[in-house]
């Protein structure tokens, strides 16, 4: 199936006045910076409230985010830091930061791993998802909802 993806980026009644909105998806979203990935850092990103890391839960939402982010190497040249956690079970499988259940995943090879608490997108990997430990860096993006 071929999916065309324009980036119409407009104003939304539903979003924050600095998020960007994309309609195909309802999705508000923002970049952000830089950080190394620690729990505290992680823990401070998209901490206002309606905002949260980025959900990736869908093949759509996968090839959106790849699409948006495929030239902002120059300015943000680490990894994507998306959300995903293997620390709220005892089993240690990975979930949302809500607790739900990762149904759609992109592992890279060998992923995951383990004994890593957080996810990140690598670019030049084709957006594999590899885990990362608390010394990682990342960029991130924030949605609203």
């Amino acid at each position: 199936m071929l999916h065309l993806y324009f980036t119409f980026l407009e104003a939304h009644g539903r979003c924050k006045a600095d998020f960007f909105y994309y309609r195909h998806l309802d999705l508000c979203f923002k970049f952000g910076p830089t950080i190394t990935a620690s729990d505290s850092n992680v823990a401070m990103v998209c901490n206002a409230p309606g905002e949260e890391l980025v959900r990736i839960d869908s093949e759509d939402r996968q090839t959106y985010i790849e699409h948006i982010t495929a030239d902002i190497g120059l300015v943000y040249d680490h990894s994507i830091c998306i959300q995903g956690t293997s620390m709220k079970n005892p089993s240690n499988t990975w979930t949302f930061n809500d607790g739900e259940l990762m149904t759609y995943s992109k592992w890279g090879t060998g992923q995951p791993d383990a004994n890593r608490t957080f996810i990140r997108l690598i670019r030049i990997q084709n957006y594999a998802w590899v885990t990362t430990a608390t010394d990682g860096k990342c960029s991130y993006i924030c949605e609203y909802n």
